[in-house]
């Protein structure tokens, strides 16, 4: 993790130029309340446990018996669907709508899990061409 920190500082100090820092400095920084410091925070840990866990129970799954690579993958959109969730039902304001926030998490995992089938099918006729 370190190292992206360093990339991202050289790619800053080398990379951009002295107009488009300028501007970075004057609005690139956003203030944050200590509601949402600590909804971050939290948010981060559940993240950071989630995926370990996850990744493990994945390659695990995929290890013990190869049948189950479809399993693992679905597995990682529970992962997200799971953090997501515990995100919009985290500590908000008064007048944040929570079930809102619940449906967009699901909703946009649904999309994506929609997505992630198409690529694969489009990718499994366009490697059966191929074969043939």
């Amino acid at each position: 993790m370190a190292w992206r920190g360093s990339v991202d500082n050289a790619c800053y100090a080398y990379g951009v130029g002295e107009k488009l820092k300028m501007r970075f400095e004057e609005a690139g920084r956003v203030a944050l309340d200590e509601t949402e410091v600590k909804a971050m925070a939290r948010t981060k840990t559940v993240h950071i446990c989630l995926i370990s866990v996850f990744i493990l129970a994945s390659v695990w799954m995929v290890g013990t018996n190869g049948k189950l690579m479809v399993a693992s993958v679905l597995l990682i959109f529970v992962m997200f669907v799971v953090g997501g969730l515990v995100e919009a039902c985290g500590p908000r304001p008064p007048e944040a709508n929570v079930g809102l926030a619940a449906a967009r998490t699901c909703g946009l995992a649904l999309c994506g899990l929609i997505a992630f089938n198409v690529l694969m099918s489009l990718a499994g006729s366009t490697l059966g061409a191929e074969d043939s």
